[in-house]
């Protein structure tokens, strides 16, 4: 096409661009843009069409304006896929959840569940308990009178882990075990595999070791046996977050480090970070913290530039338990009170909670008593709401320490003796000869 060099300019031009592209009838814009499209892809190497992938999904809309045009169709849905990943690629969540948007717009009723599915998961990373909601929901609505089965389990799934993620714990586990029943009836072993290991997740959560050490043993054989390396990655992140949690720290980086060589193969990028965020605390549990930090450090940029907000908070943590161990104590404390200040911002419950309870803990041994009783009270009356067993006799613990260097012998020995028992009841040996060492020491004294 034959275009003058004044409209060319009036074209480009960002000052003036939209008043002279108004000038042009629909027909002809819509030969520009045609123009446009196929003039770059001709133009540009197979490599470098994801970085111009939204400009190429405008041009495919604009020029098919008006029409019924099905390959501009098709290729606009290509382009806007394509730009989904690129921005996912840069750990770029919000704009990939524009993307997702304008894709759900153009995928048919039977695709769309995959589109939703994977807004929901973003919006869930970025904090956004809502639309999170919203997006598990409409897929719900859709699998209903589409009569997918497995449609309804996926949807039943993912508000189980929305409603865990808020410290609803049973209704996660009442959601999980709706999703577990469609997922039988439907024969979808993968799902149903993903599903028990949602529910071995949750057992490990709420402190039922015991069921949830049974459950993953099942889990890990049944994916080795029915050879699916994804369900089997995940199966081990699972028992590795139980391992740490009963005081095995080296058993829990041997099946971190299995979960991650799966990852490599068989998981999609965005996956592959909750094996490395497991792997660099159990690194910093270890005491191996020149390995640790590189891991972590990274994490943090990413979930910065992404906007992932609970991840965040999360691997701020680590890294201040990193600074503490080198003995960077005003340091670690800057990452605590930003880990905190980011968990209330955009965090659930349990998860404020968690974090509260950590920067209390973490204040008494900085000799700033006042301000940890304080956070550790709060962390307490959340956690009692909440029903969150470990993590309340984790605060109960914290308490334990901090009146017995008050000088407040009673209430001490009150909360090492409640902390004592929650910690028998969840099977947390560590915990429980922590809370008898330190009643041993209150009744010498």
């Amino acid at each position: 096409m034959d275009t003058p060099f004044e409209q060319i300019y009036l074209f480009r031009h960002v000052m003036v661009q939209e008043a002279a592209y108004s000038l042009y009838p629909p027909t002809e814009r819509a030969d520009l843009h045609l123009h446009a499209l196929r003039s770059t892809e001709a133009l540009l190497p197979e490599h470098a069409l994801p970085a111009h992938a939204v400009a190429l999904a405008d041009h495919a809309r604009a020029a098919r304006e008006g029409t019924e045009n099905r390959q501009l169709h098709n290729d606009e849905l290509k382009y806007v896929a394509m730009a989904v990943d690129y921005a996912v690629s840069r750990d770029l969540l919000s704009e990939a959840l524009d993307h997702l948007n304008r894709q759900c717009e153009l995928t048919s009723d039977a695709q769309r569940t995959g589109v939703l599915m994977r807004m929901g998961s973003y919006a869930l990373a970025l904090g956004r308990f809502g639309d999170a909601v919203m997006y598990a929901e409409r897929v719900g609505r859709d699998a209903v009178k589409r009569g997918d089965i497995v449609g309804q389990g996926k949807s039943k799934r993912a508000l189980a882990v929305i409603a865990a993620s808020q410290g609803n714990r049973e209704e996660g586990f009442e959601l999980l075990e709706d999703s577990i029943e469609l997922f039988r009836r439907a024969g979808d072993s993968s799902e149903l595999i993903r599903a028990v290991n949602g529910k071995a997740r949750l057992l490990v959560d709420s402190g039922r070791y015991d069921e949830a050490k049974d459950l993953l043993a099942e889990l890990v054989e049944l994916c080795e046996t029915d050879n699916k390396p994804f369900e089997l990655a995940l199966s081990l992140e699972s028992l590795a977050e139980l391992q740490q949690r009963t005081g095995e720290p080296a058993a829990a980086l041997d099946s971190y480090k299995r979960a991650d060589t799966l990852m490599q193969g068989h998981g999609s990028p965005r996956s592959r970070i909750y094996a490395k965020a497991g792997l660099g605390h159990v690194l910093v549990q270890l005491g191996r913290l020149d390995e640790a930090e590189p891991l972590v450090r990274e994490l943090i940029r990413d979930h910065r530039q992404s906007g992932r907000h609970l991840e965040l908070a999360n691997n701020l943590e680590t890294l201040a338990e990193l600074e503490s161990r080198r003995g960077n104590v005003d340091i670690a404390e800057e990452h605590r009170r930003e880990g905190l200040e980011v968990a209330r911002k955009y965090g659930a419950v349990r998860v404020v909670a968690m974090v509260t309870a950590n920067l209390g803990l973490y204040l008494i041994d900085r000799g700033k008593l006042d301000e940890a009783g304080s956070l550790l009270l709060d962390s307490l009356r959340t956690r009692e709401e909440i029903g969150d067993q470990p993590g309340l006799g984790a605060s109960h613990l914290g308490l334990g320490r901090l009146r017995a260097l008050q000088g407040r012998k009673e209430e001490a020995l009150g909360h090492y003796r409640q902390s004592l028992a929650i910690h028998e009841a969840i099977g947390a040996g560590e915990r429980a000869d922590e809370c008898r060492r330190g009643i041993e020491q209150l009744l010498d004294s």
